[in-house]
């Protein structure tokens, strides 16, 4: 989520930036043509033609990432796991929250969640055990996750 919510503020920046650019190129064309000031001129007319074709691409990049945290925080924080209400609470089609709940699960912003095709199930992730020596009278002892307490002396594990 939080890598999802930095892309979104950089989306927005570059897209704010982009149309204020575009807006105040072009009294900048004209105060630059009148001075005689040619290469400033130039860079207006490039900064006006970026903004007026970037900006809608950064718009929409931007709308795209809004988009992905309402499910996201719907998934999360609610617990809506299946695609049907997924599409009731947010108004998208079907085929639309499923492409998103695909690029969301692939990019990283779900974790611990499996996509089915129909529904959004919590992975159940196994422990990693480990058996190990310890350190101090040399007994097996079980890690669980890297940690673990040898039974005989009470000396801490961590692998």
């Amino acid at each position: 989520m939080y890598i999802l919510s930095k892309q979104k503020s950089i989306w927005l920046w570059v897209a704010l930036l982009t149309s204020i650019s575009m807006v105040a190129s072009i009294p900048a064309i004209i105060l630059f043509a009148i001075n005689e000031r040619f290469l400033l001129m130039g860079i207006s007319i490039a900064l006006l033609a970026h903004g007026f074709y970037g900006s809608v691409f950064y718009w929409v990049a931007f709308s795209k990432r809004c988009s992905y945290i309402r499910i996201v925080k719907l998934i999360i924080n609610e617990g809506m796991l299946t695609v049907s209400i997924l599409c009731m609470q947010t108004g998208k089609r079907e085929q639309e929250v499923i492409s998103i709940l695909r690029e969301s699960i692939v990019k990283g912003y779900i974790t611990g969640y499996y996509y089915d095709e129909v529904s959004l199930s919590l992975c159940k992730i196994a422990p990693i055990t480990k058996a190990v020596e310890c350190e101090s009278c040399g007994a097996s002892v079980t890690t669980i996750n890297g940690f673990g307490e040898c039974e005989y002396c009470g000396t801490k594990i961590n692998t």
